[in-house]
């Protein structure tokens, strides 16, 4: 069973409110534990690095911060790309936080703990910073018990995190859980809350009209990449042209 709310922009500040009226300390995987009552912020970015950029600045609004995780191994964008660098220097310009969102089924049966310690080198090396925490992507039943200790990363899915913490997600645009009333009341003295910021608009829409609005997009983000490696492209082909596509 999952919960009405709403995902616009605007209730993702409630939201926020809500935990700062509550008594919340916001803090991260490596400082909660210099607060009694606290609360981790953690975006995984599966689709768009774009999409979360608006909570960023929510967020900054609230002074308060958060990791986004975000993948190495997806079709969806490109951590490298000049327009990508753009949007994650902005996003911490706003005081967010980069981790690796780790997808174990690139890897098969190979060691998870290595591919890890791989993925994040890489990530660091492209990004010029350090990475310090690691969030699963569509994670394992094995993965989810397994507890991972990591030298030199913090796993968000590691036991505390997990199991110590109240744990709620909005996975596939559905909140399992009332995450405003749990917020209002201010009994959980650990939250650890996920949000996918692909899901939220500045007006509220239903799953598959975000869908389809995310699909069409991709058409004119594949022509200005075009536009950008072929002189003169709109002799050939036209942005009006491809809308109609």
């Amino acid at each position: 069973m999952g919960y009405k709310m709403e995902f616009t922009y605007s209730a993702y500040k409630k939201l926020l409110k809500l935990l700062q009226d509550s008594g919340y300390k916001n803090a991260l995987y490596d400082t909660w534990n210099n607060y009694e009552k606290t609360v981790i912020l953690r975006h995984d970015v599966d689709l768009s690095i774009k999409m979360a950029v608006p909570f960023s600045e929510i967020e900054k609004e609230m002074g308060m911060e958060a990791v986004y995780f975000l993948l190495l191994n997806t079709d969806f964008y490109n951590i490298a790309s000049h327009s990508s660098r753009k949007l994650i220097d902005k996003i911490c310009r706003n005081g967010g936080k980069i981790g690796l969102h780790f997808d174990e089924a690139a890897y098969g049966r190979q060691d998870i703990i290595k591919g890890i310690l791989k993925e994040k080198a890489a990530m660091e090396s492209v990004l010029d910073m350090p990475i310090t925490y690691v969030s699963m992507h569509r994670p394992s039943k094995e993965t989810l018990e397994a507890d991972y200790r990591i030298k030199g990363i913090i796993n968000s899915y590691s036991r505390i995190f997990f199991h110590e913490f109240k744990y709620i997600s909005d996975s596939r645009r559905m909140w399992h859980e009332n995450v405003e009333e749990i917020a209002r009341s201010g009994k959980e003295s650990r939250l650890h809350i996920l949000t996918h910021a692909f899901w939220y608009r500045e007006l509220e829409e239903e799953a598959s009209e975000a869908l389809k609005e995310f699909i069409s997009s991709y058409k004119g983000q594949v022509y200005l990449s075009l536009y950008n490696n072929i002189r003169d492209l709109d002799e050939f082909l036209k942005l009006e042209e491809v809308k109609d596509l």
